[in-house]
């Protein structure tokens, strides 16, 4: 354990260490988290793929390959996408379908997830309205009680 701790500090002794190294020293394996030499992430679509969706008028985004054959649909109504070119790059398997690891790429119409987008995000203007409506009447009741008392709106940090 102690020899744990001395490899911690050792690597945090204002030493210049990059991330991949500090995780690699701790036994993680990060093989699939940090960009490759040229500074893209294993989940960039090359260009011809982004093009032919956007020409589409699609979003694309991965979700869990597994969880989607065993339910039989995504939750947030992804789908997955076949391309015409049938293994032409390197993480398309034989039925077109771009895949990375347990990922498969997935699309929707852009006009229904910007529809879904603004819905969360007035869904989450309400949230902080109620918690901001909560805590105004929480401090008029500790005023009206006479308490001296600090009311904080949102959530704690544990």
């Amino acid at each position: 354990m102690s020899d744990k701790l001395d490899k911690s500090k050792q690597m945090t002794s204002g030493s210049k260490v990059s991330r991949e190294q500090k995780l690699k020293e701790m036994g993680w394996d990060v093989s699939g988290d940090i960009p490759n030499q040229s500074g893209k992430s294993r989940l960039d679509l090359p260009v011809e793929l982004k093009n032919e969706l956007d020409s589409l008028g699609l979003v694309a985004r991965f979700i869990n390959a597994r969880t989607y054959k065993e339910v039989g649909f995504h939750k947030s109504d992804w789908k997955p996408y076949a391309f015409n070119c049938k293994g032409k790059f390197p993480n398309m398997d034989v039925d077109g379908f771009y895949t990375s690891q347990d990922l498969i790429l997935a699309v929707k119409p852009v006009e229904y997830n910007n529809a879904h987008r603004k819905f969360l995000d007035n869904k989450n203007k309400q949230l902080a309205k109620a918690n901001e409506t909560a805590a105004a009447e929480l401090r008029s009741s500790l005023k009206s009680a006479g308490i001296d008392g600090v009311v904080t709106e949102g959530y704690e940090e544990n």
